[in-house]
């Protein structure tokens, strides 16, 4: 089975649309995994805390609505977790997005005009930092709380960053799933997995229009996520119905390759999910993991444009 399947005119499309602004990377938990606690992790912990009793003690959003629900108290819950977070982000020394193979490092160092994620952690932006790149920093405003405390631009610094700084001229980082830093702005339990749906079936202007426009007019790479991850299924639902995405231009997605089957039935739902995603929506798959992706993505870039930094794009 072939570790990837884009070939040479996937990659070709890929580095040219980067060059020219319409390249979008949408970053899953799957780019921090070698850092923070996986959600399986948090969950088997929160369930273990809380003494879940069902089975499925692994899915963080169905455990974490159980403890809410258990403890009458859900800003308690997603502080308990956000603490892990930051625990573990606290740890990580600025010299680790020094390391320009780090997977954060190499995107920062490409010239994208966005990155967006549904991460709660600060690991991309902390690799701007590292490259010298100030960015804006922003939440979609999907619940009360973060309409009325988060939104809102946040400039990060840079080596270049300044107070009379043009947002418009920086890179953005937009959080869609919320923070770790604002527990309540976390799309965490079930019931928010939910109202982050309803609220944009709503009211899609509470994701920013420069960001909806991205689903419309660059090609998305998506690192990080699982097909069967809820996250996953939720953005690719939200950027289909609501976000208009453009099916007209090929998309990346990063999976690792099926496990827990034999060969053959992994060739086959590997098969499967190329032949159905690129038909319906223009997906190229990438199997392997985020790291590997970026690896590649880096020498094919530094193969046409050599290494000399970021000059990002205006579409």
């Amino acid at each position: 089975m072939p570790a990837n399947a884009l070939d040479d005119d996937d990659w070709d499309t890929i580095v040219s649309r980067i060059s020219n602004g319409r390249c979008t990377p949408f970053l899953g938990a799957g780019m921090s995994a070698h850092r923070l606690p996986t959600g399986r992790a948090l969950a088997q912990a929160l369930a273990e805390k809380h003494g879940y009793p069902f089975d499925d003690r692994d899915n963080l959003p169905r455990v974490a609505q159980y403890a809410a629900v258990i403890r009458n108290d859900v800003p308690r819950i997603k502080e308990q977790v956000a603490r892990q977070f930051s625990t573990a982000t606290d740890a990580i020394t600025a010299g680790a997005f020094a390391d320009r193979t780090d997977p954060h490092r190499i995107l920062a160092d490409l010239p994208f005009a966005k990155y967006l994620t549904t991460n709660y952690d600060p690991f991309i932006e902390r690799a701007l930092e590292a490259a010298g790149t100030p960015c804006v920093v922003d939440l979609c405003a999907w619940n009360p709380a973060t309409r009325k405390h988060v939104a809102g631009e946040r400039v990060r610094g840079g080596g270049g960053a300044s107070p009379t700084t043009d947002s418009d001229t920086l890179p953005l980082v937009y959080h869609l799933h919320g923070v770790q830093e604002f527990p309540e702005s976390m799309v965490l339990t079930e019931d928010d997995y939910l109202d982050f749906l309803a609220e944009i079936a709503m009211d899609p202007r509470c994701i920013r229009p420069d960001v909806s426009e991205v689903f419309a007019e660059s090609s998305v790479l998506f690192l990080g996520y699982s097909l069967s991850d809820i996250t996953f299924r939720v953005i690719f639902r939200i950027a289909l119905q609501q976000l208009q995405l453009n099916r007209q231009r090929a998309h990346v997605a990063v999976q690792l390759p099926p496990t827990g089957n034999s060969e053959q039935i992994a060739q086959a739902i590997q098969q499967y999910l190329e032949h159905y995603l690129k038909l319906t929506m223009n997906v190229r798959f990438f199997w392997g993991t985020a790291s590997d992706f970026t690896r590649e993505l880096r020498t094919r870039w530094v193969k046409v444009h050599g290494d000399a930094g970021r000059t990002v794009a205006t579409p």
